[in-house]
């Protein structure tokens, strides 16, 4: 049983790394000058020794690079100003070791906006995607620089540790909350069989959903479902992953409190080079940003929507007619296609496409009715 890390998990380390650094170098600093006291003496004082200022640099470096993992975590525009604001107050931290003190002072009134900002759009981030823990940590912790800071509580040591804490915390998270997400586990089908390469993913939140593998990776998030973007994606052999959302605008798909995260193991070679009947089928259904599970359930669904009870066959024009009548009997639509009938997929496609969708509009309907 593994795990599959993120892209973003690794920039977690950088801030770690960046309060390591910036807490030995202000030890050192605070120890050389003898006649500095903690709380009571001021941190800008701390601007003219040179190893305080060199470690505010590399700091700021490295505090920049942990900004990054905002960005990479792909979650919606409150992580792509977290990472724009943590960048700049990793340069401006960087800055002020530059410009020591004099001008570096004069620049700190930015940095501690940028780190407050910061700090709140990670709280919102991660509140978007039901993260309660790190949203309030980030909260409380935002809370308390701006206050630190506008008080200058213990001369702006106060100010200096709630950001450590939250730089800190918001890396541990980064780097250990959102890089397990993805836990690789072999399981079991809704429909008591045991699908082909089938595995359930674990997700630590609702995060984007990506899906097929790609040469880089094992494992990766399925979900079943359609995206209004999907009309803009080319159709071709590249299957990219893509966030989706309700393609009835009633975004049923990201709130079914039902749905689950799958995943499924295959060869990476299998996106670039199968090219039979049923491999275009499934490339063009993903293409139009469907989601699906591969010889799902005790009927062997080749290609199923589980979601919407959407199953679909690419076979040769002999198949047992009792197949489809126990899958319809189970509420499921049955689709079948002829190996021979097979070009490139994309009729196909555009026909799942319209049954899911169809689907989903019952459903919403269903809805709509019991709640009455």
């Amino acid at each position: 049983m593994g795990y599959t890390r993120s892209s973003a998990s690794y920039y977690g380390f950088f801030g770690i790394l960046a309060v390591t650094v910036y807490a030995v170098t202000f030890l050192a600093a605070s120890d050389y000058i003898g006649t500095w006291t903690s709380g009571v003496s001021h941190t800008s004082e701390l601007l003219a020794e040179d190893i305080y200022r060199a470690g505010l640099v590399s700091a700021g470096a490295l505090g920049a690079i942990f900004g990054l993992g905002f960005a990479s975590r792909r979650r919606g525009p409150a992580d792509l100003a977290g990472c724009v604001l943590s960048v700049f107050a990793g340069i401006m931290l960087a800055a002020i070791g530059l410009e020591g003190t004099g001008a570096g002072e004069d620049v700190f009134p930015v940095f501690a906006s940028m780190m407050v900002l910061a700090a709140l759009s990670d709280a919102v981030g991660r509140a978007a995607v039901r993260d309660h823990l790190p949203s309030a940590t980030s909260a409380v912790l935002a809370l308390l620089m701006a206050s630190a800071y506008h008080y200058g509580i213990l001369h702006g040591l106060g100010f200096i540790t709630a950001s450590a804490v939250w730089v800190l915390s918001a890396s541990i998270f980064m780097a250990y909350g959102h890089g397990r997400d993805v836990r690789d586990a072999e399981g079991t089908d809704e429909g008591g069989g045991k699908g082909d390469g089938m595995q359930e993913e674990r997700v630590a939140s609702s995060g984007p959903v990506f899906g097929e593998v790609t040469p880089s990776s094992t494992a990766f998030e399925v979900q079943e479902g359609v995206t209004e973007a999907s009309a803009h994606m080319p159709e071709g052999p590249s299957e990219e992953p893509c966030q989706k959302t309700s393609p009835v605008g009633h975004g049923d798909v990201m709130r079914d409190a039902g749905t689950k995260f799958l995943a499924e193991i295959t060869d990476p070679r299998d996106i670039y080079t199968d090219n039979s009947p049923e491999a275009l089928v499934r490339r063009a259904a993903f293409n139009k940003g469907l989601r699906y599970r591969r010889n799902y359930g005790g009927h062997g669904i080749q290609v199923a929507f589980v979601a919407h009870r959407v199953a679909v066959f690419v076979q040769p024009q002999d198949y047992d007619d009792s197949v489809d009548d126990a899958l319809r009997s189970e509420g499921w639509t049955v689709l079948r296609y002829s190996e021979e009938s097979i070009t490139d997929g994309s009729v196909q496609g555009e026909e799942i496409l319209a049954t899911v969708r169809q689907a989903e509009k019952q459903r919403a309907r269903q809805k709509g009715k019991s709640a009455s």
